[in-house]
């Protein structure tokens, strides 16, 4: 797949509203013009040939993190998930001191979108190994679990799936989890506990037939059972 000749109007608005957290306050400025400038190159090609010059420039740790993520976001939104995978990667790894473990996860979401199951099932363990924090290890047994369910072990897959969408810390997930368990006819009777418990949630939604399917995350991608 490659990228379409222009860059959409609503894509750059949906980048420019990436978390401020990636902005340093002390440099948000300088780095906004950065990608502000490059946004402006020409076709989506251009554009992330002018990201991938300006991040390998960069000087600072921060700011290299700022544009790499910047311009994975872009092509991960664009249908190009393997370069996407790639600049999440070293997006996480840009500044020695302080690894972004999150920004890892991003790309195995990627890779596992991909269908590369072994660099994202790499990356996961990576993040299960190595990381503290409790959301990020929450994030990362989601993934590890998806990416059981795409090498064809349904049965632990699915376990797996209904144990996390029933305990607390995992909350967030449920609805997707379960949503995963219906789509693929593993478990039909997820669609009414997303009915009942997550009535507000994107999940209900579809179900509903309030909302459609954006085939850019693996448990979308995946075939219907009939």
């Amino acid at each position: 797949m490659k990228f379409a000749s222009r860059v959409q109007p609503y894509l750059i608005a949906a980048l420019l509203c990436l978390p401020s957290f990636l902005f340093p306050q002390s440099e948000s400025s300088r780095i906004s013009k950065i990608l502000e400038s490059s946004l402006s190159a020409g076709s989506l090609d251009e554009v992330a040939g002018s990201l991938g010059a300006q991040a390998a420039a960069e000087k600072t740790a921060s700011g290299k993190k700022t544009i790499l993520t910047f311009l994975a976001s872009l092509e991960e939104r664009s249908g190009m998930l393997l370069p996407a995978a790639k600049h999440y990667s070293e997006a996480s790894w840009s500044d020695p001191a302080a690894r972004d473990y999150s920004l890892l996860l991003d790309a195995a979401r990627c890779y596992l979108a991909a269908n590369e199951l072994s660099q994202a099932s790499s990356l996961v363990q990576t993040v299960l190994l190595s990381a503290f924090d409790e959301q990020l290890l929450v994030r990362a047994r989601c993934l590890a679990a998806w990416i059981q369910l795409a090498e064809g072990n349904e049965k632990d897959a699915s376990a797996l799936m209904l144990s996390y969408a029933d305990n607390p810390a995992f909350s967030d997930w449920a609805p997707a989890l379960l949503f995963t368990l219906y789509w693929s006819g593993l478990r039909p009777s997820a669609k009414d506990a997303i009915l009942s418990s997550w009535p507000v949630s994107p999940e209900a939604a579809v179900l509903r037939g309030e909302a459609g399917i954006s085939p850019v995350s693996f448990w979308y991608l995946m075939n219907r059972s009939p």
